[in-house]
């Protein structure tokens, strides 16, 4: 544990100032009552310049102790052996030092064991400030601390959280994917090829981002492309897709897989249950300070819909609560036959 008064420039200086303004203060009350006035102030300059390197000693038996968990007896006794101690040593190297330097002056042993009871009495005072103010330095520098490990504590269980969400993707989509490879070898070993080099790039991307949580917006939408091209080898002419994306927007930075879950909530609810085309549009703008990502579908009102849970788009919604708060948010909109999916994220975290 490093020493608190000393941790940086300005509580050096400030320590150094309180001693500095304490010893004007004690040269100006003693000066009236000393024998000689310039024993006075070079009495009062060299027992608080010891007392002050003396406290700095004491910071950390200070610390220590009250780090124990010791009975309260034990700790009672422990503070008022360092305060005997520490006292004593402040009055016995002070006066060995002026002795040197009065070069033992009778007149100077008089003045200082007649002030002696006074003496006490300030050191006394003095150690109790003394032991208030490093106890409080310690008790504030904890709570900081515990305020830095309750930051540190919830960013590893909201990194964890965006962990668990991004695990969450489909995987549905990787079975159906090697399920159409397996089909379309014996069909079309031309279009097999391609399928397993886009799902090879796809899957690539996946592992990448499984270690980011940021991409930007041009990977994202990259990434996307990849998928509905594997969609598209699957579904043929029932599904085409159309990208309208501001190049402004493209080294936005924002959350990895956000995208994918909506495009296969697309595909799985107007896609599969379309005897139709169905029209899947990307429309991404950046504003002043944020994205706006409009993502929609075309689905047929009579197709018997497959319900289902949810979890894709709450995904989202939960990733997007983790990361921004209420700076980010996500709207759904269902009319017109048409299913849209908006979300509007910040250009920053």
């Amino acid at each position: 544990m490093s020493n608190l008064l000393l941790k940086d420039y300005k509580t050096r200086a400030v320590y150094a100032l309180y001693w500095v303004l304490i010893t004007i203060v004690q040269i100006w009350v003693v000066y009236n009552f000393a024998p000689n006035h310039a024993y006075a102030a070079l009495d009062a300059i060299v027992f608080n310049i010891l007392f002050a390197l003396l406290v700095l000693i004491l910071w950390y038996p200070l610390y220590y102790n009250r780090k124990k968990n010791a009975p309260w007896y034990n700790i009672v006794f422990s503070q008022l052996s360092v305060a005997i101690a520490f006292l004593a040593l402040w009055q016995i190297v002070g006066y060995v030092t002026m002795s040197i330097l009065t070069a033992d002056d009778e007149v100077y042993r008089k003045f200082y064991f007649s002030s002696l009871p006074w003496r006490l009495v300030y050191g006394v005072l003095s150690y109790m400030v003394a032991v208030l103010c490093c106890s409080l330095l310690v008790f504030i520098d904890e709570l900081k601390e515990k305020a830095k490990n309750e930051i540190r504590l919830n960013e590893i269980i909201r990194d964890s959280e965006l962990r668990l969400l991004k695990s969450q993707i489909n995987p549905h989509f990787l079975f159906n994917s090697l399920n159409s490879v397996n089909s379309l070898i014996l069909q079309n070993a031309e279009r097999a090829r391609e399928m397993v080099v886009a799902l090879s790039d796809f899957l690539r991307y996946t592992v990448l981002s499984t270690n980011q949580n940021m991409m930007t917006v041009e990977q994202e939408v990259e990434n996307v492309k990849r998928y509905l091209s594997i969609e598209h080898l699957r579904f043929g002419d029932k599904l085409a897709y159309t990208f309208d994306v501001q190049p402004e927007a493209l080294t936005v930075k924002m959350p990895s897989m956000m995208l994918q879950p909506i495009f296969e909530n697309a595909i799985k609810h107007g896609v599969c249950e379309s005897l139709q085309t169905v029209q899947v549009w990307t429309k991404v703008d950046r504003r002043d300070d944020y994205i706006l990502i409009e993502i929609g579908n075309d689905f047929e009102p009579g197709a018997s819909s497959k319900k289902g849970s949810g979890t894709g788009l709450r995904n989202i919604s939960e990733r997007l609560r983790l990361l921004y708060g209420t700076n980010a948010s996500m709207q759904v909109r269902k009319e017109n036959e048409r299913f849209t999916v908006v979300l509007q994220i910040p250009t920053s975290p």
